[in-house]
């Protein structure tokens, strides 16, 4: 199936940025037609004078993406992304390498900060629980949505700031779950479409949530959890410890040293955890017993987020 441009400029919003694209993109929120774009995405040659083989390539100050049967995205100045999709690519496909590595790109070229994690609204306070690939933070996050808790993003949560205040921005609306977690969560896997499309191999499933269950709005980050596997029930991470955590879960870290922003990067994540208390939690989940994996980690959260008397 091959991606066409829209006959009609459409807007959409993603962390915070006002998106004006020549694609349909289903997965996104709309935006505001009072607003300027922040990031402008087309349909056009992103050869950039040349072939590339799959990976990340520098172009001056820009960069081109390039992933194998899916698409070209030439990522310039965080302020544009020009989508060439290869002959027979799955529309789907070319969309979520879009959403994802591309748009990670583009946010690091915008000096904001990614992190690969989930964000929560707990009792009015927001609270992202970061780690990495089987960590359980989808999970989780549908563990809390299914339970009334406002989501804010899955997978990937971006940081931005207003003075020295952390914000987090409100990332696609829904969730991204394994074919097992989706039955654990008592939800149906064929309600929802296959996150990759032509990969047998990969099961994850991406689940819509409706509008009642995210949060629309950005709001202030106040605490940062680091699940883990050992340790106890929760500890504190401070300075460099601290920071360090932050820039192992940053959503692909590695275009940090690709861009040669690793000082301005190392300075933001040091911003962060003077801002905001850091932890690190151990959760062994059970998919048979979700509530006693994470209710005592709940509590925990809200002792911690509590006013101090």
């Amino acid at each position: 199936m091959s991606v066409e441009p829209t006959s009609a400029l459409k807007r959409y919003s993603l962390f915070g940025l006002q998106i004006e694209s020549d694609l349909e993109l289903p997965e996104l929120l709309p935006g505001s037609a009072d607003l300027a774009p922040d990031v402008r995405i087309e349909v056009g040659d992103a050869s950039v004078n040349g072939q590339f083989e799959p990976g990340l390539h520098r172009v001056g100050g820009d960069a081109l993406l390039v992933v194998a049967e899916t698409a070209r995205y030439f990522v310039a100045g965080g302020c544009r992304i020009v989508v060439e999709p290869q002959e027979g690519a799955s529309t789907r496909n070319v969309r979520l390498f879009l959403l994802g590595s591309a748009f990670g790109l583009l946010l690091h070229q915008r000096r904001m900060l990614p992190l690969h994690a989930n964000a929560v609204e707990i009792d009015g306070r927001i609270v992202a629980f970061m780690g990495g690939s089987g960590a359980g933070k989808s999970t989780l996050a549908a563990w809390f949505s299914d339970r009334g808790f406002p989501l804010i993003a899955d997978d990937v949560a971006v940081v931005d700031f207003e003075g020295d205040t952390p914000i987090i921005h409100p990332g696609l609306p829904r969730l991204r779950l394994w074919k097992m977690v989706i039955e654990a969560t008592g939800r149906d896997p064929s309600d929802y479409p296959l996150s990759v499309e032509g990969d047998a191999g990969y099961d994850k499933r991406d689940v819509l949530l409706p509008q009642a269950k995210i949060a629309s709005q950005p709001g202030a980050l106040r605490a940062i959890v680091e699940l883990s596997r050992t340790g106890p029930l929760i500890e504190p991470l401070r300075g460099a410890a601290a920071a360090e955590a932050i820039m192992s879960h940053t959503y692909r870290g590695e275009y940090v040293k690709a861009l040669q922003t690793a000082r301005e990067h190392w300075l933001m994540c040091m911003k962060l955890v003077v801002a905001v208390p850091v932890y690190r939690a151990c959760i062994d989940f059970n998919l048979g017993q979700l509530d006693q994996s994470y209710e005592p980690l709940l509590r925990k959260v809200r002792e911690l987020l509590a006013p101090q008397s």
